[in-house]
């Protein structure tokens, strides 16, 4: 995936910091594929909402199944499961 342009490794390497690139929305099976890189497990879908449970979570992340997730929800899923921005984009390379 690019941003602005330039792939997240590229940026990273020119000294361009993790919060100048901003979170877009992603459509579905982006964050589910991100998650499991990061060491989340698909559990079950409930309705029209994924569940994944991430380890060392309090609770599951949440994906709802729609054309494009909101920002706010990809946010919130990253703060349950202890994932920082920087490690967001990498993943985003990897797919």
């Amino acid at each position: 995936m690019q941003y602005h342009g330039q792939k997240w490794s590229v940026l990273k390497s020119l000294n361009c910091r993790y919060t100048d690139v901003k979170v877009i929305p992603n459509n579905l099976e982006n964050p589910i594929e991100i998650f499991e890189l990061f060491g989340c497990t698909y559990i079950r879908k409930k309705g029209s909402h994924h569940i994944l449970r991430c380890p060392e979570a309090k609770r599951a992340a949440v994906v709802p199944e729609c054309t494009e997730i909101d920002v706010d929800i990809i946010k919130n899923n990253m703060q349950t499961a202890g994932m920082s921005r920087e490690r967001y984009f990498e993943l985003i390379d990897q797919i």
